[in-house]
């Protein structure tokens, strides 16, 4: 058994398993790929040139294909990330989900000019695969349902294959149409399948939607437009970035309040807790100077009392008894004072504590929350975010302003040509002006002469009469 044998029972039971549903699309890619020529590379600068002739033709239309002599991308743009146009005039574009959907005006500063290119990936000779923006690859799938394949036919077609392989690699054909400008940067194609030859893919403008059809017509054809690189050199060296220099010194000027208001509380904090204590001690010395005061008073009370009953037991008179001295005050009436006393120092503590310490700590602590190094870290997040806003922003309008230059050089090309062409037309009817003029003066010269040949005509055989009247007269003379 040759190559040639284990070939082709392979792809046969790769066939078989696929149609009985052991494999899928991507499965049966996989399968078959080591017996396809399928071989990876650099996009050409050159395609072979495909045949030509009635039993070639790609068009209902009376077009062909042409010898590809130059890259299918044009002469000076040889990239393989390219726009896909419909026949009916709008753009294919691809979100992130790897569905479609239809741009008509690519220009439009809020469509996503990255999601209008795709990719196409070289395999071997004009065989390609497309890559979508997002990473997928265009890979045809077989519909097993009845009731699709009497709507859609046998195959459906979706960016959603994952691998390189027969069943996501397409023939990229180029057609050339009598009539087409090919100065212009766009090239129509069609895409056959290279599984499934004679199916192509086309545009279905009921589902609006891409499709594998059987044939040729003209939603199969695709206006290939390749992207240009050509970046835009703007001026823009008057900008000086003041919304963000202002940002930036709020940011800092943020900081240092903080900071500052930190050390300026932490101070007020000191110095409040040290009055406190200086009040608490305070209310203690009072406590203790009452405390002593009443003790001794109560003490002087006992003492004059028991010196005034020893007079008065000795038979020292009434009036001459040492007067009694001091405060008759019992233990507890002396506590209740002290008591009374140490309350007003914890009343005052404690509204001192709740009016002014612990407001004064939860500012503090909020400030130390409020972290004065990621309030920068945070500006330069914002700061890149906007860089990378921006490049994007830039990144559009410099493709958007790319294409517009392309269109207004072709314009001008044109305009430049077409005053060409008018130059031409001028110098041609001033010559023009000039013949007739001559032609106008030789004709009323030819009217005049017409005008008086006959007179011309009649002198002439008036003068030959004459002259043969004298030869006859001289004749007879002579002899």
């Amino acid at each position: 058994m040759n190559y040639l044998d284990v070939k082709t029972k392979s792809i046969n039971w790769c066939d078989k398993m696929l149609k009985v549903g052991l494999l899928n699309t991507e499965q049966y890619n996989q399968c078959i790929s080591n017996f396809k020529d399928i071989s990876s590379g650099m996009l050409k600068d050159k395609f072979k040139p495909p045949k030509t002739g009635l039993d070639h033709e790609y068009s209902l239309y009376n077009t062909r294909t042409s010898k590809l002599s130059s890259n299918i991308a044009g002469d000076s743009d040889n990239t393989n990330n390219i726009m896909l146009g419909t026949f009916l005039g709008t753009t294919l574009a691809c979100k992130d989900d790897n569905t479609l959907y239809n741009v008509s005006n690519i220009n439009d500063p809020t469509v996503i000019q990255a999601e209008l290119y795709f990719t196409l990936v070289p395999q071997s000779e004009n065989n390609y695969s497309i890559l979508s923006p997002y990473g997928k690859y265009l890979i045809i799938g077989i519909n097993t349902d009845q009731k699709i394949i009497d709507t859609q036919g046998p195959y459906n077609v979706s960016f959603s294959g994952s691998s390189i392989g027969p069943m996501s690699t397409w023939l990229v054909t180029k057609v050339e149409e009598a009539g087409t400008d090919k100065s212009l940067p766009t090239t129509k194609i069609i895409l056959e399948s290279f599984q499934f030859p004679g199916f192509y893919l086309g545009f279905d403008q009921n589902s609006n939607s891409i499709r594998i059809l059987n044939g040729q017509n003209d939603s199969m054809k695709w206006l290939m437009m390749p992207k240009k690189e050509q970046r835009l050199d703007i001026d823009q060296t008057n900008y000086s970035g003041f919304e963000y220099i202002a940002s930036r010194d709020k940011t800092i000027a943020e900081m240092k309040n903080i900071k500052t208001q930190l050390i300026c509380l932490n101070i007020m904090l000191d110095v409040y807790n040290k009055y406190a204590d200086k009040i608490s001690n305070n209310y203690n010395d009072i406590v203790n100077y009452v405390s002593k005061t009443l003790t001794n008073n109560q003490r002087l009370y006992q003492l004059s009392r028991d010196k005034q009953s020893e007079q008065a037991d000795s038979g020292v008179p009434a009036g001459l008894l040492t007067p009694v001295s001091g405060s008759n005050l019992s233990n507890d009436e002396i506590a209740v004072a002290l008591n009374k006393i140490n309350n007003m120092r914890n009343a005052f503590l404690q509204n001192f504590n709740a009016s002014v310490i612990v407001p004064l700590q939860a500012r503090i602590k909020e400030l130390e929350n409020a972290d004065v190094d990621k309030l920068f870290a945070n500006y330069l997040e914002s700061l890149d975010n906007d860089i990378v806003k921006l490049t994007q922003k830039i990144d559009q309008n410099n493709e958007i302003m790319a294409r517009q230059k392309n269109d207004y050089n072709t314009m001008n090309n044109e305009l430049s040509s077409s005053h060409h062409k008018m130059n031409k037309i001028k110098e041609f009817e001033d010559v023009s002006d000039l013949n007739i003029n001559l032609l106008s003066s030789y004709t009323n010269q030819t009217s005049l002469l017409n005008k008086i040949y006959p007179f011309v005509i009649l002198i002439l055989a008036i003068a030959i009469v004459y002259l043969i009247y004298k030869v006859i007269d001289q004749y007879r003379i002579n002899y």
